[in-house]
């Protein structure tokens, strides 16, 4: 017998107490079952997938061995639901369109960074390998917070801007 439910109480990520009304009425019932006299379920998972249940979410529940006091959440009505899914996969493969949220990070790449990239057209790494000349300052000696002279100043090229700063031999650094 497969039933309807609705989730009571988050126990853990494996279980909740799950209010059938078939069995225990409906919560507003003056008779119904208490919340927290419900039997707790199990919740039936794909492997590598962690669901978030949500109270109030409406769940589909088998029982084990035919027990009714051993519900097991084996699916969920098709509507909105609070759920949460987690995946946890080698590879993920997206035929169409994949929207990210704005706070993704693609391995030690910040999400302020991949903010940069909006509204670029071209390769980056080719169009600065091929377009533009590097000019590199030379720091040594200077730290936080020093003021750096004007000589070095008006060495750098009128409209340049810092795109990438990296640790030079030597221990000092290039800026681009």
């Amino acid at each position: 017998m497969i039933v309807k439910g609705i989730v009571e109480s988050v126990v853990s990520k494996n279980e909740v107490k799950v209010r059938i009304p078939i069995l225990n009425g409906i919560s507003s019932q003056v008779d119904s079952t208490p919340t927290e006299q419900l039997s707790s379920a199990s919740i039936c998972q794909l492997p590598n997938m962690q669901f978030e249940l949500a109270v109030g979410d409406i769940v589909w529940v088998s029982f084990e061995n035919t027990e009714f006091d051993l519900p097991v959440i084996i699916g969920f009505l098709n509507i909105d639901q609070k759920t949460k899914v987690e995946h946890f996969c080698e590879t993920i493969k997206v035929n169409y369109q994949a929207d990210l949220p704005a706070e993704t990070k693609i391995g030690e790449v910040e999400p302020a960074s991949i903010s940069c990239l909006k509204g670029l057209d071209t390769n980056v790494a080719d169009y600065f390998k091929n377009n533009t000349m590097c000019y590199t300052l030379d720091l040594t000696g200077y730290k936080s917070g020093d003021k750096i002279p004007l000589s070095i100043m008006l060495s750098i090229p009128d409209g340049c801007m810092i795109y990438a700063v990296t640790d030079a031999y030597a221990g000092t650094k290039r800026y681009y």
